[in-house]
């Protein structure tokens, strides 16, 4: 095992795990046990949280999505 910068392999061993902050489709699909099509149905009739798109790629907020189930998966479409 080698040493980080700092010289301690431990503390580089105990550095907590990136954990994204961003979603792809396929891992909210996964959160919700639905399969993408289901998830994308969804998304079209304003059910799930706001997605961003970045250069195509659809993604949502990982906090939001967490927010959003602990309400209990509220439509959207009444926050407008």
């Amino acid at each position: 095992m080698s040493a980080n910068s700092n010289g301690s392999a431990h503390e580089a061993a105990a550095e907590p795990r990136f954990m994204p902050e961003l979603i792809n489709a396929k891992e909210f699909a996964k959160i919700l046990s639905v399969s993408e099509r289901t998830l994308y149905r969804l998304k079209s009739t304003g059910e799930l949280p706001e997605a961003i798109v970045l250069g195509g790629n659809v993604r949502w907020r990982l906090a939001e999505v967490r927010e959003w189930i602990a309400r209990g998966c509220p439509s959207q479409l009444l926050r407008k």
